[in-house]
């Protein structure tokens, strides 16, 4: 369960945070509370952080999206020097470390290394960087990325470079212009 908080200034240089629990999901939030203290002498674990817009996972989402783009750089890049083919697996990790040194956050894994967050705690902000890191190395490396044209319903899938509309990549292979 997740709530909206507010911090108030205490006496003696101690704080309080007030959480405001909505009436329809009180009894759910008093049957955890319950349950801690009956098993956890009342301790609960709670998750500050700043408020954030998640990161949606329905169709032509980012998830899908980012997901859907590292399939297409798989069937277009070439294999490496041992000639072992790249997975969409294998380019969603790299696109992810690629990432990092643009904003993307890092975690410290179970072993102990830095690595990147994985996307499902990520934000809709965090994974636009991995987006856009995506279409970058596409675009400097000659690939397309499947798009969709939201002008018409239902939607049309087409093949992008460069991030072009369906209708400056039409123009392109019937030789009409950019």
């Amino acid at each position: 369960m997740k709530y909206t908080t507010e911090i108030f200034p205490a006496s003696a240089g101690a704080h309080a945070m007030l959480v405001l629990v909505p009436d329809a999901i009180w009894p759910a939030q008093r049957a955890l509370l319950d349950k801690s203290a009956a098993k956890h002498s009342g301790y609960l674990t709670l998750d500050v952080s700043l408020p954030h817009k998640p990161r949606s996972t329905g169709p032509r989402s980012i998830n899908n999206r980012i997901h859907g783009h590292c399939e297409d750089l798989e069937q277009q890049l070439p294999p490496n020097e041992q000639g072992v083919k790249f997975t969409a697996d294998d380019i969603y990790k790299a696109m992810k470390r690629m990432a990092v040194s643009e904003g993307y956050p890092t975690w410290l894994s179970l072993d102990g290394n830095e690595e990147p967050l994985p996307m499902r705690y990520s934000s809709q902000d965090q994974a636009g960087i991995v987006n856009k890191v995506i279409q970058r190395f596409a675009d400097q490396n000659d690939f397309w990325l499947t798009d969709y044209d939201e002008s018409v319903k239902p939607p049309v899938a087409y093949k992008s470079k460069g991030g072009r509309t369906r209708q400056e990549m039409e123009a392109i292979h019937t030789g009409e212009g950019i």
